[in-house]
């Protein structure tokens, strides 16, 4: 995975015809204050986790997730093509929050493994996989 894959404008990519930030705060779910614009962090480096999303190589949703080292967090035979956009960063609680909230909430991908969101899902009323 290049350095360039990984550049802190990928937090802005939009998903649904919205840049990510912007759906979060519709949503209630962060502050603008959450997401890097220039790179810069208020918080260490070291305690830093990124809020995910893994694509594959046609572009489509494979799952939401979060790691401390996105160019470690796959190698190039699992992202097979495709690429991890970094969509936040922040402290690790406010990452899995926010994860989880996507869970809740968007189409999950086929390489979720926490089945558990399609039942909260359908507590919302919203349809659940297959899509």
């Amino acid at each position: 995975m290049s350095s360039d894959s990984l550049r802190p404008s990928l937090c802005l990519r939009p998903l649904f015809g919205l840049p990510l930030w912007l759906l979060f705060a519709a949503l209630g779910l962060v502050s603008q204050a959450t997401f890097a614009y220039d790179g810069h962090s208020t918080v260490a480096a070291k305690e830093t986790t990124y809020l995910y999303q893994k694509v594959g190589a046609a572009g489509e949703h494979l799952k939401f997730g979060i790691t401390g080292n996105p160019a470690t967090r796959y190698t190039a035979a699992e992202l097979n093509g495709g690429q991890l956009r970094i969509i936040g960063q922040g402290e690790r609680s406010e990452m899995l929050r926010l994860e989880r909230q996507l869970h809740e909430t968007l189409p999950i991908g086929p390489e979720e493994q926490q089945l558990f969101y399609i039942q909260k899902q359908v507590e919302k009323g919203l349809k659940p996989p297959p899509y």
